[in-house]
């Protein structure tokens, strides 16, 4: 299988610097942070393509390159009323980087067990492959860049995965009740460039109504 995505780029932030002693403050000058402080507005276009490969239902091998031509026009101003107003911009020309993925999926068969333990996954992968030649100054340690998995379902009703990706440890699980599905997952992101410097964890609650 061949996949192509063409996509619009529209990106705008406001960048707002404070010193923990000043973080409580945040909130009684809300509305002038969202019209004084600087503001940036980010313009372009992207391509992607994927390649996945299906060896009956046992083994799936996928390739994607994210943005292998992605042009960004940066336009950086002093503030959102110099946005709405007449403020010429600081205009920079760039090009997001290509991100080159491949990942692996495995779906074994269980034979008799598959009446108690159903939709086994195993899974890896590995991100942003050519880093240190795309962006080599941010270029992260190549730990951070692979993924193990495992997912399966009790019962057909509790879902359980369990995740090692940018060297943490994850954990969720789901709970299809029919009427609706419950999920809960707790996984870390590592902000630095090396496995263990700076690990920032999450926990994320979901539910999925369905009719």
């Amino acid at each position: 299988d061949i996949g192509v995505s063409f996509k619009t780029i529209i990106k705008s932030n406001i960048k707002v610097e404070r010193s923990m002693l000043e973080l409580f403050d945040l909130f009684s000058e809300f509305s002038s942070l969202l019209v004084n402080e600087p503001f940036s507005l980010n313009l372009g276009f992207g391509l992607d393509l994927g390649l996945l490969y299906s060896f009956r239902d046992f083994l799936s091998l996928g390739l994607v390159c994210r943005d292998i031509v992605s042009p960004i026009i940066k336009n950086r101003y002093s503030s959102l009323n110099g946005f709405f107003g007449t403020e010429d911009p600081r205009r920079t020309n760039t090009l997001i980087p290509p991100d080159l993925s491949f990942g692996v999926l495995i779906t074994p068969y269980l034979g008799r067990a598959e009446k108690y333990i159903s939709n086994m996954k195993i899974l890896y992968d590995y991100n942003d492959i050519l880093d240190f030649v795309t962006h080599k100054d941010t270029a992260r340690n190549p730990i951070l860049h692979m993924g193990f998995g495992l997912e399966f379902t009790l019962l057909e009703i509790l879902t359980l995965r369990g995740v090692f990706y940018e060297g943490l440890l994850a954990a969720a699980f789901g709970l299809d009740l029919k009427a609706f599905n419950l999920n809960l997952s707790m996984y870390g992101k590592e902000m630095s460039m090396e496995p263990g410097m700076h690990p920032v964890y999450n926990i994320v609650i979901g539910f999925d109504f369905s009719y």
